[in-house]
């Protein structure tokens, strides 16, 4: 690993106990387990990037929080975000569980730093306001409860006005 990069993992789960197995013997990286908000916030401040993985999220919290803090973004998830994450030019987005994808990807992104630094701060606040998110939310609830549309034509609606 590249002795430059510092690499901190926020949360836990079921791959804490393998993960500092794993890197138990790397000067680098920093388990910092699970962190209240104000921890996480430090934490956010202190990082040049962000790491977005997950399994199924369709459009993480977490991801919010990063734009949030103007942090460049390296995604492993599909769907929505990775989108989002392209088409805005956030930072770059890998195959789940590709070790050598995800080094690529973080290359990719302190190589192009600045660029993807300035297009997460140009990201319309409304892209990830809660009011902006909720209306929106709400208005794709009525619909399916009005049974106004089928389940994949709304769902495609609340992506499209989010």
């Amino acid at each position: 690993m590249n002795e430059n990069v510092h690499i901190t993992i926020a949360g836990d789960g079921d791959y804490m106990e393998a993960l500092r197995s794993a890197t138990q013997d790397l000067p680098n990286v920093t388990l910092a387990g699970w962190c209240d908000s104000t921890v996480a916030v430090k934490l956010l401040e202190n990082a040049d990037i962000a790491l977005l993985t997950g399994h199924n999220e369709a459009m993480p919290n977490k991801f919010f929080d990063y734009v949030a803090a103007g942090l460049p973004i390296v995604c492993s998830l599909h769907g929505e975000v990775r989108d989002y994450i392209i088409r805005h030019r956030l930072g770059a987005c890998c195959p789940s569980g590709d070790a050598q994808a995800l080094a690529q990807a973080i290359k990719l992104v302190r190589e192009h730093y600045s660029e993807c630094a300035a297009a997460v701060r140009a990201v319309p606040a409304a892209d990830y306001a809660c009011a902006a998110i909720y209306e929106s939310f709400v208005h794709f609830l009525e619909r399916v409860g009005a049974n106004s549309y089928d389940a994949q034509d709304c769902v495609g609606e609340f992506a499209r006005s989010a």
